[in-house]
């Protein structure tokens, strides 16, 4: 079918494909040639993507459209290698169309969905069973994600010295770690390395079974499964006592002393990573500037909590 064709069947959402560009016409007409699109709604604004339901006569969608500067923080070509890995084993969203070019992805979209609540125990030793089941599948990606580069990296991005007087104190401390952990005895694996409650659906399938996936896969790469539940214990922000149980919850009757200070130095790590992230976007925008300071120095405190837990830790094993 061609785009003007598409465009003469879709005329009564023709003012949405034609304020937006060229590209997410062209990938509507890819990726539902044959159906009719009966209404586009804007469902999610974050800080890299806007998200859209897209629904035809036959079936729902969900279009991505990333966002401006995206593309400094996120490889499209990384992520289409991830998805063509995971696809067939019912982890992640089912992707119908995804351009590592532009980065325009189309997903199907997941009836009465809703977000992971930490609060029930059930989803919880769901959500951590299946991430479990990502790194248990031994897959191998081309890439692996290098914590102590990204923050060099938004640190050169932000262009500005960091607000906090011990901040080179604090990252020597942060840098310190990489030997250690690369002496880990845990082999790294595919992670999905953005692990929030956001990004753990549930939902009833067809046959009304309750299913758990995992979403948005940008940042997936070869690391530590001990980086992943770090992340998720930073961004659910978590207290001590909620993070040693997530961490029991994942390693399970294997759970040793190791293993929780390895996710403690990944915390250190990622915590310390999120401050660098904000205070480059602080350095982009007003609007936010308030709450993201707030935010920034939370996460710098946690990063020193759990340098701090690391230590202890470490040396009670020694």
């Amino acid at each position: 079918m061609t785009v003007q064709k598409f465009l003469d069947e879709n005329h009564d959402i023709k003012h949405f494909l034609l304020a937006e560009n060229e590209r997410v016409t062209e990938a509507l007409c890819t990726a539902l040639s044959g159906e009719k699109i009966t209404e586009i709604t804007l469902i999610a604004k974050g800080s890299t993507n806007r998200s859209y339901l897209v629904c035809t006569t036959q079936n729902s969608y969900v279009l991505r459209i990333p966002g401006m500067g995206s593309g400094e923080m996120v490889d499209r070509y990384r992520e289409k290698e991830i998805y063509d890995l995971i696809k067939d084993y019912g982890i992640a969203d089912e992707i119908v169309y995804l351009n590592p070019e532009n980065g325009i992805k189309i997903s199907v979209y997941c009836e009465d969905a809703r977000f992971l609540d930490l609060t029930k125990e059930n989803e919880v030793k769901a959500f951590l069973n299946l991430v479990k089941k990502l790194h248990s599948l031994n897959l191998k990606c081309s890439f692996r994600y290098d914590f102590f580069t990204e923050i060099e990296n938004f640190e050169r991005l932000r262009n500005s010295a960091s607000c906090f007087c011990d901040y080179e104190t604090v990252k020597n401390d942060i840098f310190s770690l990489k030997d250690i952990l690369e002496n880990s005895s845990e082999k790294e694996k595919l992670i999905h390395n953005d692990l929030s409650s956001e990004n753990c659906l549930f939902y009833k399938d067809k046959n009304g079974e309750e299913k758990c996936i995992l979403i948005d896969f940008e940042y997936a790469a070869m690391q530590s499964p001990a980086a992943d539940i770090a992340y998720f214990c930073v961004f659910s922000d978590l207290d001590e006592t909620m993070t040693d149980s997530i961490i029991e919850k994942y390693y399970k009757e294997e759970c040793t002393a190791e293993n929780y200070r390895e996710v403690y130095a990944y915390i250190a790590i990622n915590a310390f990573f999120h401050t660098n992230w904000l205070e480059y976007k602080i350095s982009l925008e007003d609007a936010k500037r308030e709450s993201r300071r707030e935010e920034s120095t939370k996460a710098y405190n946690m990063a020193k909590l759990y340098l701090k837990k690391f230590r202890e830790a470490h040396i009670c094993q020694e």
